[in-house]
This record gives structure tokens, C-alpha cells and sequence, in this order.
């Protein structure tokens, strides 16, 4: 008795087969040992799956286009297999077409959560994904009794309040003059940053966002890391930015998990 062929219309629902998120991990080697192991062995017994990573291998990184027309072609050729000039049903599908059709319908999925993971943003997009401006997270003012009394010099009032209004013109003036007054001041460096950053001005922001990364007691001192990144990106400065960002993964800090992902994005 033949040995009963899988149907290629069931690939994806059958849990031993590889889904397309293994594939593509498999392929491109990010699993680990024992993903490595349990996936090769099912490569041993499945002529779907290894015809579908001969496939992906084969076409590297292919055009979806032709990938779907080439495709189209396999299913039409398969029709026509299976039927007999008279009109009768062959069985059995040829392993030539069925494995080329598997294939096609893998790498094309494949390739189609790999364009959505992982390069259908350039590095401008991806600023635009995960920039948010920094609000204020300290009070402006303190109660004395009944009355809120200013907690901050009059002029560095004036610019933090319009920083928090989300009136980034306005508070520039104010923020710059007091940085003229205390230059190491690293809470005015960090929001005068943030200001410029929300008004577009990133080359100067840069300079701010790297003096409070250097400051070895800041408190906003990841907060910096994670803009200057950003920056980076904006401005297509690409292993810059993944290397704050890998130093932001390894931190375990308020940033680790979305430098993360965003790193994982950059790959």
C-alpha cells in the first residue's frame, strides 16, 4: 500500500510541520540549539518541510511578486496532473510538484512576515514609531498652606511650563538662558533636548541627549541613551543607534525591553 502523501492545502495546519515563523527563524539561524535539533530531526522524515528550506534557501531573499506568480503557475500545473485526458483523477500527486508547490507556499509566507517584522520601516519610520516626547515628571509648584508656591526659579519656571503645555518655541529661550547660567546642569540639558527634539532640531539636541548619557549620575541618563538613539535613526545613523540600543537591552532598565525590540527591528 502507498505511503499516503500529506496535502499540501493542510501544510500549515499540521502542528509537526513548520509553521512560517519557524521557517523563517530556521533559515535565517535564530533558534536555539534545541530548536535547531527538534526542527532537523522533522527534516529527516518530512519531504514537505525540506523541500520548503531548500526553497527558501535557494531563492535567499526573494521578489514576493514573482514568487506568488510562480506560485500561481505550480497550482496550475498541479490541476492539470491531476487530471487524466478522459477526465479521470490521478490519486497521487506527483513529489516533484507537490514539494515545489509547498515550498512556494512556504517562502511566500515566509517572506511576507519577514517584509512585516522586519523591513517594511526604514530607519525614519521607525523614529516616527517610538518617538514620545519625555513629559515632565517632577511638580513645578509646592503647597505652602494654601497657596502653590513655585518650586523652580522664575525664568526655569516659565520654560518648564511651556515644556509642559507642549509649547516647545516657547520654552527654548528660557531653558538655553538658564543652561548659559549653569552649563553642567543635566535636568536642563535633558528637557532643553527634549524641546528641540519636538521642534525638529535634532542635530542640536544631540549634543544635549550626549553630555546627560555621560553624566554618570544622572537620573535621566538611559532616558538620554534612548533619544540619542532615536536621533540616530532619524538621521540614518543606523549602528549608532544599535549600539545604544544594545547597551539599553543589556541594562534591564525602563528602556531594556523596548530597545529590544526596536534592536530586533534593525537586524
Amino acid at each position: 500500500m502507498m505511503h499516503q502523501q500529506k496535502d499540501i492545502r493542510d501544510i500549515f495546519s499540521h502542528r509537526h510541520c513548520l509553521t512560517p515563523e519557524e521557517l523563517n527563524a530556521y533559515c535565517r539561524g535564530e533558534i536555539s540549539h534545541q530548536q535547531q535539533h527538534e526542527i532537523e530531526s522533522h527534516l529527516i522524515d518530512c519531504e514537505l518541510c525540506s523541500a520548503a528550506v531548500e526553497g527558501w534557501q535557494a531563492h535567499g531573499t526573494p521578489d514576493p511578486a514573482r514568487i506568488a506568480a510562480e506560485r500561481e503557475a505550480v497550482w496550475e500545473r498541479i490541476l492539470q496532473l491531476r487530471r487524466r485526458p478522459t477526465g479521470g483523477i490521478i490519486r497521487h500527486i506527483s513529489p516533484l510538484w507537490r514539494n515545489a508547490a509547498a515550498a512556494l507556499a512556504l517562502i511566500l509566507a515566509g517572506w511576507m512576515i519577514y517584509q512585516t517584522t522586519q523591513t517594511t520601516a526604514s530607519p525614519d519610520e521607525l523614529f516616527s514609531q517610538y518617538y514620545q516626547p519625555y513629559q515632565i515628571d517632577f511638580p513645578l509648584h509646592y503647597r505652602n498652606g494654601n497657596d502653590a508656591q513655585p518650586a523652580l526659579p522664575e525664568s526655569l519656571l516659565k520654560g518648564f511650563e511651556a515644556l509642559d503645555r507642549q509649547q516647545y518655541e516657547e520654552s527654548i529661550p528660557f531653558l538655553q538662558e538658564w543652561l548659559e547660567r549653569d552649563p553642567d546642569n543635566d535636568v536642563v540639558q535633558f528637557f532643553l533636548a527634549q524641546a528641540l527634539l519636538a521642534r525638529g532640531s535634532y542635530d542640536e539636541a544631540a549634543p544635549l541627549l550626549e553630555k546627560v548619557q555621560q553624566h554618570p549620575n544622572s537620573a535621566y541618563r538611559e532616558a538620554a541613551m534612548w533619544y540619542l538613539a532615536l536621533v540616530h535613526l532619524k538621521n540614518g545613523q543606523t549602528t549608532q543607534a544599535a549600539t545604544l540600543l544594545d547597551s539599553l537591552r543589556q541594562s534591564n532598565g525602563y528602556y531594556s525591553r523596548q530597545a529590544e525590540e526596536l534592536l530586533a527591528r534593525l537586524r
